[in-house]
Protein backbone atom coordinates (compact mmCIF):
# COMPACT_ATOMS: atom_id res chain seq x y z
CA UNK A 1 0.00 0.00 0.00
CA UNK A 2 1.38 3.38 -1.00
CA UNK A 3 2.42 5.70 2.13
CA UNK A 4 3.80 9.13 2.32
CA UNK A 5 6.54 10.77 4.55
CA UNK A 6 4.98 13.32 6.83
CA UNK A 7 7.25 16.48 6.86
CA UNK A 8 7.86 19.48 8.94
CA UNK A 9 10.29 19.04 11.62
CA UNK A 10 8.20 20.17 14.55
CA UNK A 11 5.13 17.60 13.23
CA UNK A 12 8.65 14.95 12.81
CA UNK A 13 9.58 15.81 16.68
CA UNK A 14 6.20 16.14 18.29
CA UNK A 15 5.63 12.62 16.74
CA UNK A 16 8.56 10.53 17.76
CA UNK A 17 8.12 12.24 21.10
CA UNK A 18 4.42 10.42 21.50
CA UNK A 19 5.61 7.28 20.20
CA UNK A 20 8.74 7.26 22.73
CA UNK A 21 11.14 6.69 19.45
CA UNK A 22 13.24 9.23 16.82
CA UNK A 23 11.73 6.95 13.52
CA UNK A 24 10.17 8.58 10.90
CA UNK A 25 6.52 8.51 11.56
CA UNK A 26 4.27 7.81 8.53
CA UNK A 27 0.60 7.29 8.06
CA UNK A 28 -0.95 5.31 5.69
CA UNK A 29 -3.34 6.83 3.35
CA UNK A 30 -7.06 5.80 3.44
CA UNK A 31 -8.35 5.00 -0.08
CA UNK A 32 -11.14 7.30 -1.05
CA UNK A 33 -14.70 6.14 0.14
CA UNK A 34 -16.82 5.19 -2.30
CA UNK A 35 -19.80 7.32 -2.90
CA UNK A 36 -23.33 6.39 -1.28
CA UNK A 37 -26.07 4.73 -3.54
CA UNK A 38 -29.64 5.30 -3.25
CA UNK A 39 -31.71 3.38 -5.09
CA UNK A 40 -35.48 5.31 -5.87
CA UNK A 41 -38.53 3.78 -6.80
CA UNK A 42 -39.93 5.37 -9.78
CA UNK A 43 -43.88 4.03 -9.85
CA UNK A 44 -45.37 2.21 -12.45
CA UNK A 45 -48.55 1.23 -13.47
CA UNK A 46 -49.83 -2.16 -12.40
CA UNK A 47 -50.60 -4.10 -9.34
CA UNK A 48 -53.42 -4.25 -6.81
CA UNK A 49 -53.68 -4.67 -2.85
CA UNK A 50 -56.12 -5.93 -0.44
CA UNK A 51 -57.64 -3.90 2.60
CA UNK A 52 -59.99 -5.28 5.54
CA UNK A 53 -63.68 -4.33 5.14
CA UNK A 54 -66.62 -5.69 7.44
CA UNK A 55 -69.46 -7.36 6.65
CA UNK A 56 -71.61 -5.52 3.89
CA UNK A 57 -75.52 -5.21 3.43
CA UNK A 58 -75.50 -4.74 -0.01
CA UNK A 59 -73.34 -2.17 -2.29
CA UNK A 60 -75.59 1.59 -0.96
CA UNK A 61 -72.50 2.58 1.26
CA UNK A 62 -75.27 4.44 3.11
CA UNK A 63 -77.04 1.12 4.68
CA UNK A 64 -73.49 -0.39 6.35
CA UNK A 65 -72.75 0.84 9.92
CA UNK A 66 -69.09 -0.40 9.61
CA UNK A 67 -66.12 2.34 9.99
CA UNK A 68 -63.84 -0.01 7.31
CA UNK A 69 -66.53 0.11 4.34
CA UNK A 70 -66.96 3.95 5.28
CA UNK A 71 -63.40 4.60 4.76
CA UNK A 72 -63.50 1.56 1.58
CA UNK A 73 -66.35 3.69 0.18
CA UNK A 74 -64.00 6.81 0.16
CA UNK A 75 -62.31 5.38 -2.17
CA UNK A 76 -65.71 5.08 -4.41
CA UNK A 77 -67.37 7.90 -4.29
CA UNK A 78 -66.51 11.73 -3.65
CA UNK A 79 -68.44 14.24 -1.10
CA UNK A 80 -68.90 17.98 -2.04
CA UNK A 81 -66.40 18.69 0.60
CA UNK A 82 -63.42 16.34 3.17
CA UNK A 83 -62.36 17.36 6.20
CA UNK A 84 -58.16 17.39 6.44
CA UNK A 85 -56.00 15.90 9.50
CA UNK A 86 -56.28 19.14 10.80
CA UNK A 87 -59.78 19.10 10.82
CA UNK A 88 -60.42 21.90 8.34
CA UNK A 89 -63.20 21.42 5.52
CA UNK A 90 -61.70 21.12 2.11
CA UNK A 91 -63.61 21.39 -1.38
CA UNK A 92 -63.98 18.01 -3.43
CA UNK A 93 -66.85 18.15 -5.76
CA UNK A 94 -67.73 21.90 -4.68
CA UNK A 95 -66.12 24.58 -6.57
CA UNK A 96 -67.47 27.33 -4.72
CA UNK A 97 -70.11 27.68 -1.90
CA UNK A 98 -72.07 31.11 -1.34
CA UNK A 99 -74.01 32.47 1.69
CA UNK A 100 -76.94 34.67 2.04
CA UNK A 101 -80.04 35.47 4.43
CA UNK A 102 -78.00 35.22 7.56
CA UNK A 103 -76.31 32.04 6.78
CA UNK A 104 -79.37 30.23 6.08
CA UNK A 105 -79.25 29.91 2.33
CA UNK A 106 -75.84 28.21 0.66
CA UNK A 107 -75.29 28.66 -3.14
CA UNK A 108 -72.90 25.72 -4.19
CA UNK A 109 -71.58 25.55 -7.74
CA UNK A 110 -70.01 22.60 -8.48
CA UNK A 111 -66.81 22.08 -10.07
CA UNK A 112 -67.46 21.23 -14.06
CA UNK A 113 -66.17 18.38 -16.29
CA UNK A 114 -66.65 16.11 -13.32
CA UNK A 115 -67.88 12.60 -14.51
CA UNK A 116 -69.10 9.16 -12.68
CA UNK A 117 -67.21 6.07 -13.48
CA UNK A 118 -69.81 5.12 -16.45
CA UNK A 119 -68.63 8.15 -18.11
CA UNK A 120 -71.88 9.76 -17.73
CA UNK A 121 -71.69 13.82 -16.11
CA UNK A 122 -72.18 14.52 -12.38
CA UNK A 123 -74.54 17.00 -12.16
CA UNK A 124 -76.44 19.02 -9.39
CA UNK A 125 -79.32 16.86 -9.64
CA UNK A 126 -77.59 14.08 -8.41
CA UNK A 127 -75.98 16.09 -5.43
CA UNK A 128 -80.04 16.87 -4.48
CA UNK A 129 -81.17 13.84 -4.94
CA UNK A 130 -78.47 12.59 -1.91
CA UNK A 131 -79.43 14.94 0.28
CA UNK A 132 -83.54 14.68 -0.23
CA UNK A 133 -82.94 10.97 0.51
CA UNK A 134 -80.63 10.95 3.37
CA UNK A 135 -83.25 13.90 4.54
CA UNK A 136 -86.06 11.90 3.93
CA UNK A 137 -84.47 9.37 6.53
CA UNK A 138 -83.36 12.10 8.77
CA UNK A 139 -86.74 13.35 9.27
CA UNK A 140 -88.18 10.44 11.14
CA UNK A 141 -90.10 9.34 7.93
CA UNK A 142 -90.54 5.47 6.61
CA UNK A 143 -86.32 5.33 6.20
CA UNK A 144 -85.47 6.26 9.49
CA UNK A 145 -84.83 2.53 10.55
CA UNK A 146 -82.36 2.87 7.96
CA UNK A 147 -80.80 6.22 8.49
CA UNK A 148 -79.23 5.33 11.63
CA UNK A 149 -77.01 2.97 9.70
CA UNK A 150 -75.07 6.49 7.61
CA UNK A 151 -72.22 6.08 10.57
CA UNK A 152 -70.49 8.99 10.72
CA UNK A 153 -70.93 10.06 6.66
CA UNK A 154 -74.49 12.43 7.50
CA UNK A 155 -75.57 13.17 10.86
CA UNK A 156 -79.09 13.04 11.66
CA UNK A 157 -79.26 16.05 13.16
CA UNK A 158 -77.25 18.08 10.52
CA UNK A 159 -79.65 17.19 8.03
CA UNK A 160 -82.58 17.52 9.77
CA UNK A 161 -81.41 21.62 9.55
CA UNK A 162 -81.81 21.19 6.24
CA UNK A 163 -85.42 22.75 4.91
CA UNK A 164 -85.39 22.44 1.01
CA UNK A 165 -83.11 21.45 -1.54
CA UNK A 166 -83.31 22.62 -5.33
CA UNK A 167 -80.84 22.09 -8.49
CA UNK A 168 -81.45 25.77 -10.16
CA UNK A 169 -78.87 24.22 -12.95
CA UNK A 170 -76.69 21.38 -14.16
CA UNK A 171 -73.97 22.88 -12.10
CA UNK A 172 -76.11 24.70 -9.39
CA UNK A 173 -77.95 24.09 -6.41
CA UNK A 174 -79.82 26.01 -3.51
CA UNK A 175 -79.87 24.22 -0.05
CA UNK A 176 -82.36 26.53 2.56
CA UNK A 177 -81.85 26.05 6.12
CA UNK A 178 -84.29 26.22 8.71
CA UNK A 179 -81.54 28.25 10.54
CA UNK A 180 -78.04 29.59 10.43
CA UNK A 181 -75.93 26.48 10.92
CA UNK A 182 -72.42 27.11 12.01
CA UNK A 183 -71.75 23.30 10.42
CA UNK A 184 -73.75 23.41 7.77
CA UNK A 185 -70.32 22.85 4.88
CA UNK A 186 -68.42 20.27 7.29
CA UNK A 187 -71.79 17.83 7.38
CA UNK A 188 -71.81 17.89 3.33
CA UNK A 189 -69.65 15.63 3.74
CA UNK A 190 -71.37 12.61 2.55
CA UNK A 191 -70.67 10.58 -0.50
CA UNK A 192 -72.50 11.79 -4.00
CA UNK A 193 -74.78 8.66 -5.42
CA UNK A 194 -76.08 8.95 -9.02
CA UNK A 195 -79.50 9.51 -8.60
CA UNK A 196 -80.44 7.14 -12.08
CA UNK A 197 -78.68 4.28 -10.26
CA UNK A 198 -81.62 3.62 -8.40
CA UNK A 199 -84.14 3.61 -11.47
CA UNK A 200 -83.57 5.33 -14.96
CA UNK A 201 -87.00 6.17 -15.09
CA UNK A 202 -88.65 6.19 -11.66
CA UNK A 203 -89.96 9.07 -10.14
CA UNK A 204 -87.96 10.14 -6.80
CA UNK A 205 -90.06 9.01 -3.95
CA UNK A 206 -89.04 5.39 -6.47
CA UNK A 207 -85.62 5.89 -6.17
CA UNK A 208 -85.54 6.60 -3.03
CA UNK A 209 -87.72 3.19 -2.02
CA UNK A 210 -84.81 2.21 -3.43
CA UNK A 211 -82.34 3.63 -2.07
CA UNK A 212 -83.22 2.34 1.46
CA UNK A 213 -83.93 -1.30 0.35
CA UNK A 214 -81.16 -3.66 1.03
CA UNK A 215 -82.25 -6.36 -1.46
CA UNK A 216 -82.11 -3.82 -4.23
CA UNK A 217 -79.81 -4.65 -7.04
CA UNK A 218 -77.59 -1.21 -6.54
CA UNK A 219 -74.20 -1.04 -8.89
CA UNK A 220 -72.04 1.26 -7.21
CA UNK A 221 -71.33 4.60 -9.63
CA UNK A 222 -69.17 7.43 -7.90
CA UNK A 223 -66.74 9.79 -9.17
CA UNK A 224 -63.59 8.65 -6.91
CA UNK A 225 -60.17 7.05 -8.21
CA UNK A 226 -61.39 3.40 -7.86
CA UNK A 227 -64.45 1.82 -9.56
CA UNK A 228 -66.50 -0.99 -8.74
CA UNK A 229 -66.33 -4.15 -10.62
CA UNK A 230 -67.60 -7.01 -8.94
CA UNK A 231 -68.38 -8.47 -5.18
CA UNK A 232 -68.95 -11.84 -3.56
CA UNK A 233 -71.22 -11.61 -0.40
CA UNK A 234 -69.28 -12.04 2.71
CA UNK A 235 -66.05 -12.08 1.02
CA UNK A 236 -64.78 -9.32 -1.02
CA UNK A 237 -65.70 -6.36 -2.84
CA UNK A 238 -63.25 -5.67 -6.31
CA UNK A 239 -62.22 -2.32 -7.10
CA UNK A 240 -60.17 -1.48 -10.31
CA UNK A 241 -58.35 1.94 -11.11
CA UNK A 242 -60.13 4.86 -12.52
CA UNK A 243 -58.31 5.87 -15.29
CA UNK A 244 -60.70 8.56 -15.83
CA UNK A 245 -60.59 10.12 -12.90
CA UNK A 246 -60.93 13.81 -12.70
CA UNK A 247 -57.45 14.37 -10.70
CA UNK A 248 -55.26 11.84 -12.14
CA UNK A 249 -55.43 8.34 -12.67
CA UNK A 250 -53.81 6.26 -9.55
CA UNK A 251 -50.67 3.70 -9.96
CA UNK A 252 -52.60 0.62 -8.80
CA UNK A 253 -54.74 -1.61 -11.47
CA UNK A 254 -57.12 -2.14 -8.30
CA UNK A 255 -57.48 -2.55 -4.96
CA UNK A 256 -59.50 -5.27 -3.17
CA UNK A 257 -61.71 -5.29 -0.22
CA UNK A 258 -61.69 -8.62 1.72
CA UNK A 259 -63.78 -8.88 4.88
CA UNK A 260 -62.35 -9.62 7.88
CA UNK A 261 -64.34 -10.87 11.37
CA UNK A 262 -62.24 -8.56 13.68
CA UNK A 263 -59.30 -7.07 14.55
CA UNK A 264 -57.87 -10.04 16.01
CA UNK A 265 -58.80 -11.20 12.25
CA UNK A 266 -57.41 -8.58 10.64
CA UNK A 267 -54.06 -8.86 11.72
CA UNK A 268 -53.75 -12.72 11.54
CA UNK A 269 -54.47 -12.38 7.81
CA UNK A 270 -52.06 -8.95 7.37
CA UNK A 271 -49.09 -11.17 8.97
CA UNK A 272 -49.87 -14.13 6.67
CA UNK A 273 -49.71 -11.94 3.78
CA UNK A 274 -53.48 -11.88 2.73
CA UNK A 275 -54.04 -8.48 3.24
CA UNK A 276 -51.51 -5.53 2.59
CA UNK A 277 -53.12 -2.97 4.89
CA UNK A 278 -54.33 -2.92 8.19
CA UNK A 279 -55.85 -1.17 11.03
CA UNK A 280 -55.24 -0.80 14.74
CA UNK A 281 -56.17 0.03 17.96
CA UNK A 282 -53.48 -1.75 20.27
CA UNK A 283 -51.49 0.38 22.33
CA UNK A 284 -48.49 -0.60 20.69
CA UNK A 285 -48.42 -1.09 16.94
CA UNK A 286 -45.02 -0.38 16.59
CA UNK A 287 -44.63 -4.06 17.67
CA UNK A 288 -45.66 -4.97 13.91
CA UNK A 289 -43.05 -2.11 12.64
CA UNK A 290 -40.33 -5.32 11.65
CA UNK A 291 -40.30 -6.83 8.13
CA UNK A 292 -40.85 -3.19 6.05
CA UNK A 293 -44.10 -3.18 7.67
CA UNK A 294 -44.59 0.82 8.49
CA UNK A 295 -46.84 2.08 10.91
CA UNK A 296 -48.39 5.24 11.11
CA UNK A 297 -50.53 6.48 13.91
CA UNK A 298 -53.32 9.12 14.20
CA UNK A 299 -55.63 10.23 16.65
CA UNK A 300 -58.83 8.57 15.93
CA UNK A 301 -62.75 10.64 17.05
CA UNK A 302 -63.19 8.07 20.40
CA UNK A 303 -63.04 9.83 23.72
CA UNK A 304 -62.56 9.30 27.31
CA UNK A 305 -63.84 11.75 29.73
CA UNK A 306 -64.90 12.27 33.24
CA UNK A 307 -68.32 13.30 34.00
CA UNK A 308 -69.67 14.69 36.93
CA UNK A 309 -73.32 13.64 37.75
CA UNK A 310 -75.41 16.72 38.48
CA UNK A 311 -77.78 14.46 40.00
CA UNK A 312 -75.37 13.53 42.89
CA UNK A 313 -76.73 15.40 45.96
CA UNK A 314 -73.08 16.48 46.55
CA UNK A 315 -72.82 19.27 43.43
CA UNK A 316 -76.09 21.03 45.26
CA UNK A 317 -73.41 22.16 47.98
CA UNK A 318 -71.56 25.13 47.68
CA UNK A 319 -68.16 23.36 47.95
CA UNK A 320 -69.34 22.25 44.79
CA UNK A 321 -67.17 24.49 42.25
CA UNK A 322 -64.35 23.88 44.93
CA UNK A 323 -64.54 20.15 44.26
CA UNK A 324 -64.25 19.74 40.80
CA UNK A 325 -61.10 22.19 40.27
CA UNK A 326 -59.30 20.24 42.64
CA UNK A 327 -60.14 16.68 40.98
CA UNK A 328 -59.09 19.34 37.44
CA UNK A 329 -56.12 19.62 38.96
CA UNK A 330 -55.30 16.22 40.11
CA UNK A 331 -55.75 14.15 37.83
CA UNK A 332 -52.52 13.43 35.64
CA UNK A 333 -53.64 13.30 31.86
CA UNK A 334 -49.79 11.97 31.32
CA UNK A 335 -49.96 9.05 33.41
CA UNK A 336 -53.07 8.13 32.14
CA UNK A 337 -51.21 8.17 28.53
CA UNK A 338 -48.51 6.09 29.64
CA UNK A 339 -49.77 3.89 31.91
CA UNK A 340 -53.20 2.81 29.93
CA UNK A 341 -52.37 3.33 26.93
CA UNK A 342 -48.86 3.40 26.57
CA UNK A 343 -48.63 7.02 25.13
CA UNK A 344 -50.87 5.56 22.07
CA UNK A 345 -53.00 8.22 22.81
CA UNK A 346 -53.77 12.27 22.85
CA UNK A 347 -54.15 14.84 26.13
CA UNK A 348 -57.99 16.25 25.16
CA UNK A 349 -59.34 18.99 27.89
CA UNK A 350 -62.82 18.76 25.90
CA UNK A 351 -64.81 16.64 23.84
CA UNK A 352 -63.72 17.46 20.55
CA UNK A 353 -62.31 15.80 17.31
CA UNK A 354 -59.10 15.31 15.94
CA UNK A 355 -57.84 18.32 14.17
CA UNK A 356 -59.89 20.62 16.39
CA UNK A 357 -58.67 19.16 20.01
CA UNK A 358 -55.55 20.82 20.73
CA UNK A 359 -54.28 18.21 23.07
CA UNK A 360 -53.01 20.52 25.44
CA UNK A 361 -52.58 19.18 29.13
CA UNK A 362 -54.25 20.16 32.26
CA UNK A 363 -51.11 21.08 34.62
CA UNK A 364 -51.06 18.89 37.84
CA UNK A 365 -50.88 20.99 40.76
CA UNK A 366 -51.41 19.06 43.84
CA UNK A 367 -50.97 21.87 46.44
CA UNK A 368 -53.36 24.04 44.41
CA UNK A 369 -55.74 21.16 44.41
CA UNK A 370 -55.40 20.66 48.19
CA UNK A 371 -55.68 24.70 48.66
CA UNK A 372 -59.11 24.27 47.12
CA UNK A 373 -60.37 21.93 49.09
CA UNK A 374 -58.96 23.53 52.60
CA UNK A 375 -60.49 26.57 51.62
CA UNK A 376 -64.02 24.36 51.14
CA UNK A 377 -63.49 23.48 55.02
CA UNK A 378 -63.07 19.81 53.50
CA UNK A 379 -60.07 18.91 55.25
CA UNK A 380 -58.08 15.72 57.19
CA UNK A 381 -59.27 16.50 60.75
CA UNK A 382 -57.74 13.28 62.33
CA UNK A 383 -54.65 12.64 59.61
CA UNK A 384 -55.85 9.73 58.26
CA UNK A 385 -54.93 10.69 54.85
CA UNK A 386 -58.64 11.00 54.15
CA UNK A 387 -60.32 14.31 54.38
CA UNK A 388 -63.62 14.76 56.22
CA UNK A 389 -67.21 16.38 55.01
CA UNK A 390 -70.06 17.14 57.85
CA UNK A 391 -67.33 14.67 59.77
CA UNK A 392 -67.30 11.84 58.02
CA UNK A 393 -64.81 10.73 55.54
CA UNK A 394 -65.06 12.46 52.37
CA UNK A 395 -65.84 9.63 49.70
CA UNK A 396 -66.89 10.04 46.17
CA UNK A 397 -68.12 7.16 44.00
CA UNK A 398 -66.95 6.59 40.48
CA UNK A 399 -69.36 4.40 37.86
CA UNK A 400 -67.21 2.30 35.27
CA UNK A 401 -68.37 0.12 32.36
CA UNK A 402 -66.58 -3.09 33.75
CA UNK A 403 -66.56 -4.65 30.30
CA UNK A 404 -64.02 -2.26 29.24
CA UNK A 405 -60.56 -2.89 30.56
CA UNK A 406 -59.45 0.47 29.45
CA UNK A 407 -61.07 2.41 31.49
CA UNK A 408 -61.27 0.04 34.22
CA UNK A 409 -57.61 0.96 34.06
CA UNK A 410 -58.03 4.78 33.87
CA UNK A 411 -60.51 4.35 37.28
CA UNK A 412 -57.91 3.04 38.89
CA UNK A 413 -55.30 6.03 38.04
CA UNK A 414 -58.03 8.63 38.94
CA UNK A 415 -58.54 6.56 42.37
CA UNK A 416 -54.69 6.55 42.92
CA UNK A 417 -54.32 10.76 41.83
CA UNK A 418 -57.05 11.99 44.01
CA UNK A 419 -55.89 9.62 46.98
CA UNK A 420 -53.08 11.84 46.78
CA UNK A 421 -55.29 15.01 47.77
CA UNK A 422 -56.83 13.00 50.84
CA UNK A 423 -60.17 12.47 48.59
CA UNK A 424 -61.64 8.47 48.91
CA UNK A 425 -62.50 7.10 45.26
CA UNK A 426 -64.95 4.05 45.66
CA UNK A 427 -65.30 2.64 42.09
CA UNK A 428 -68.39 1.03 41.07
CA UNK A 429 -67.63 -0.88 38.52
CA UNK A 430 -71.02 -2.26 36.79
CA UNK A 431 -71.57 -4.50 33.54
CA UNK A 432 -73.18 -2.26 31.43
CA UNK A 433 -74.29 -4.64 28.17
CA UNK A 434 -77.56 -3.11 27.74
CA UNK A 435 -80.15 -2.98 24.81
CA UNK A 436 -80.63 0.93 25.26
CA UNK A 437 -77.34 1.93 27.05
CA UNK A 438 -77.68 5.81 27.18
CA UNK A 439 -80.98 5.03 28.82
CA UNK A 440 -79.95 2.64 31.26
CA UNK A 441 -76.96 5.34 31.63
CA UNK A 442 -79.53 8.27 32.22
CA UNK A 443 -81.23 6.04 34.55
CA UNK A 444 -78.74 4.56 36.83
CA UNK A 445 -77.19 8.05 36.94
CA UNK A 446 -80.71 9.63 38.67
CA UNK A 447 -81.03 6.75 40.73
CA UNK A 448 -77.83 5.41 41.95
CA UNK A 449 -76.55 8.92 42.78
CA UNK A 450 -72.64 8.06 41.56
CA UNK A 451 -70.83 11.42 41.85
CA UNK A 452 -68.53 10.86 38.90
CA UNK A 453 -68.97 8.43 35.63
CA UNK A 454 -66.19 7.51 32.94
CA UNK A 455 -67.78 7.58 29.72
CA UNK A 456 -66.46 6.99 26.14
CA UNK A 457 -68.07 8.89 23.08
CA UNK A 458 -67.31 8.54 19.09
CA UNK A 459 -67.65 12.12 18.57
CA UNK A 460 -68.10 11.58 14.84
CA UNK A 461 -66.57 13.98 12.23
CA UNK A 462 -68.68 17.16 12.98
CA UNK A 463 -67.90 18.78 16.08
CA UNK A 464 -71.02 19.60 18.82
CA UNK A 465 -69.59 20.91 21.85
CA UNK A 466 -72.51 20.82 23.49
CA UNK A 467 -74.03 17.38 22.57
CA UNK A 468 -73.57 16.41 26.24
CA UNK A 469 -73.89 19.51 27.74
CA UNK A 470 -76.98 21.66 26.34
CA UNK A 471 -80.12 21.14 28.65
CA UNK A 472 -82.64 21.97 26.13
CA UNK A 473 -85.22 19.30 25.94
CA UNK A 474 -82.33 16.88 27.99
CA UNK A 475 -84.34 14.04 27.29
CA UNK A 476 -83.66 13.92 23.50
CA UNK A 477 -79.63 14.80 23.97
CA UNK A 478 -76.79 13.45 25.05
CA UNK A 479 -76.90 15.21 28.52
CA UNK A 480 -76.98 11.99 30.69
CA UNK A 481 -75.59 13.75 34.03
CA UNK A 482 -78.12 16.36 34.53
CA UNK A 483 -76.31 19.67 34.35
CA UNK A 484 -77.77 22.81 33.60
CA UNK A 485 -76.53 26.34 33.35
CA UNK A 486 -78.15 29.03 31.14
CA UNK A 487 -75.39 30.69 30.56
CA UNK A 488 -73.48 27.68 29.03
CA UNK A 489 -76.71 27.11 26.91
CA UNK A 490 -76.40 30.58 25.91
CA UNK A 491 -73.53 30.31 24.38
CA UNK A 492 -74.05 26.72 22.93
CA UNK A 493 -76.52 28.24 20.89
CA UNK A 494 -74.66 30.82 19.51
CA UNK A 495 -71.96 28.66 18.56
CA UNK A 496 -74.35 26.67 16.91
CA UNK A 497 -75.56 28.84 14.38
CA UNK A 498 -72.63 31.09 13.68
CA UNK A 499 -71.82 30.39 10.24
CA UNK A 500 -68.13 33.14 10.23
CA UNK A 501 -65.36 30.73 10.74
CA UNK A 502 -63.51 33.51 12.58
CA UNK A 503 -66.12 34.17 14.81
CA UNK A 504 -66.56 30.49 15.42
CA UNK A 505 -62.88 30.22 16.44
CA UNK A 506 -63.66 33.08 18.78
CA UNK A 507 -66.83 31.29 20.32
CA UNK A 508 -65.29 28.09 20.75
CA UNK A 509 -62.69 30.23 22.44
CA UNK A 510 -64.96 31.60 24.76
CA UNK A 511 -66.85 28.35 25.27
CA UNK A 512 -63.96 26.77 26.42
CA UNK A 513 -63.39 29.78 29.22
CA UNK A 514 -66.52 28.85 30.58
CA UNK A 515 -65.78 25.16 30.41
CA UNK A 516 -62.72 26.00 32.48
CA UNK A 517 -64.80 27.61 35.00
CA UNK A 518 -67.85 25.37 35.40
CA UNK A 519 -65.62 21.85 34.53
CA UNK A 520 -69.17 19.77 33.98
CA UNK A 521 -67.09 17.42 32.26
CA UNK A 522 -63.22 16.78 32.29
CA UNK A 523 -61.91 15.60 28.70
CA UNK A 524 -58.82 12.66 29.19
CA UNK A 525 -57.74 11.52 25.93
CA UNK A 526 -58.63 10.81 22.47
CA UNK A 527 -57.32 7.31 21.84
CA UNK A 528 -55.32 6.85 18.94
CA UNK A 529 -55.41 4.24 16.00
CA UNK A 530 -52.69 3.09 14.01
CA UNK A 531 -52.47 1.88 9.72
CA UNK A 532 -50.10 -1.07 9.29
CA UNK A 533 -49.19 -1.62 5.49
CA UNK A 534 -46.33 -4.23 4.36
CA UNK A 535 -43.49 -3.60 2.44
CA UNK A 536 -44.48 -4.19 -1.03
CA UNK A 537 -46.73 -1.23 -1.10
CA UNK A 538 -45.17 2.40 -1.63
CA UNK A 539 -46.17 5.98 -0.91
CA UNK A 540 -46.54 8.51 1.44
CA UNK A 541 -49.00 7.33 4.24
CA UNK A 542 -51.48 10.80 4.61
CA UNK A 543 -54.30 8.71 6.37
CA UNK A 544 -56.23 10.10 9.50
CA UNK A 545 -59.30 9.55 11.01
CA UNK A 546 -61.81 11.40 8.51
CA UNK A 547 -59.70 9.55 5.07
CA UNK A 548 -58.03 6.73 6.05
CA UNK A 549 -56.72 5.98 2.64
CA UNK A 550 -56.15 9.76 1.87
CA UNK A 551 -53.34 9.77 -1.04
CA UNK A 552 -53.85 6.04 -1.96
CA UNK A 553 -54.00 7.41 -5.54
CA UNK A 554 -50.11 8.07 -5.38
CA UNK A 555 -49.34 4.17 -3.80
CA UNK A 556 -47.75 1.95 -5.84
CA UNK A 557 -46.59 -1.89 -6.25
CA UNK A 558 -44.81 -1.87 -9.38
CA UNK A 559 -41.92 0.39 -10.26
CA UNK A 560 -38.48 0.66 -11.29
CA UNK A 561 -35.24 1.18 -9.62
CA UNK A 562 -32.81 4.22 -10.34
CA UNK A 563 -29.43 4.56 -8.71
CA UNK A 564 -29.36 7.84 -7.45
CA UNK A 565 -25.18 9.06 -6.94
CA UNK A 566 -24.92 12.40 -5.22
CA UNK A 567 -20.80 12.34 -6.50
CA UNK A 568 -22.62 12.37 -10.06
Amino acid sequence: MKKIIIWGLALILSLGLLAGCGDTAVIEEQPPAEPEVTIEKIPMAGGTIAVPIGYFNGLNPYLNMDRSMYYFNQLIFEGLYRVNEAGEVEPVLAKSITWSDGGRIATITLKSGITFHDGSLLTAEDVAFTLRALQAGAEGFEYNQFFELTNAMADEEDLSQIYRVTATSDSELVVRYDQAYANAARALIFPIIKASSFGEELSEQERIKNFYDAEYDYTPVGTGPFKYRSSEKLKSIELVGNGQWWQESPWLDGVTGVVVESQAGGIESFTNGILDVMTTTENDPQKYGQNEVRVASFETDRAEALFFNFHSELYEREEAAAIRRAIAKAIDQNAIIDTVYGGHAKPASYLLPPGINEGVIRPVDLASAKAELDAAGIVDGNDDGVRELDGRKFQMTLLVDAENPMRMKIAEQIKSDLEKIGVEILVRSQYTNKADLIQWYRTSLVEKQDDLVLLGWELGFVPDPGFALVTDDSETTMNLTGYTNEAMDAILRSLFMTTDSAQWDEELDQWKEAMNVEMPILGLVNRKAALLVNGRVNGELNGNVYEMYRGMEHWFVEYEEKEINPGQ
